[in-house]
């Protein structure tokens, strides 16, 4: 028995992620990266890279340093890694496809969902949650903070 097994093109890391020569690598739509309930917004962006309609919490995600996971400490549990957006769309491979959650939910350049529903985000230990954007101000800095205390 055979198995096909996908291997992306080679990925040039002495190159920008949107360099020409990595097109082949991350101009690809990535389903994962898409939410289902946007229908009828571009998937890809000018360029032609594939967009993501999810963002990494700028307090968990900065591209000139990394974060382990004993730096949460406030725990994995209680802190966001990954939510929904619903404008300015980046192209999933972007390094600085990041957003603060505690600016708010639904406001421009935030978080958001398709809808003026809750927002789904996934916590840094994998867990996923529903956050009505009408949450206290308070409360949604202390789940983006990985380690205020709080």
């Amino acid at each position: 028995m055979s198995f096909l097994v996908y291997s992306p093109p080679e990925i040039d890391y002495n190159r920008d992620w949107d360099d020409p020569a990595n097109a082949d690598s991350f101009n690809r739509l990535l389903p994962l990266m898409l939410n289902p309930e946007f229908r009828t917004v571009p998937r890809r962006n000018a360029a032609g890279y594939g967009l993501s309609h999810y963002a990494g919490s700028s307090h968990i995600f900065d591209h000139d340093m990394g974060l382990r996971s004993v730096d949460i400490a406030d725990g994995t549990t209680n802190t966001l890694m990954v939510g929904e957006i619903n404008s300015n769309f980046p192209a999933w491979a972007d390094p600085a496809n990041t957003r603060d959650p505690s600016v708010g939910l639904g406001v421009p350049n935030g978080f958001g969902g398709a809808n003026d529903g809750p927002v789904l985000f996934s916590n840094v230990d994998g867990s996923i949650r529903w956050i009505d954007r009408d949450i206290d101000p308070s409360v949604l800095r202390a789940l983006a903070t990985p380690a205020a205390g709080d």
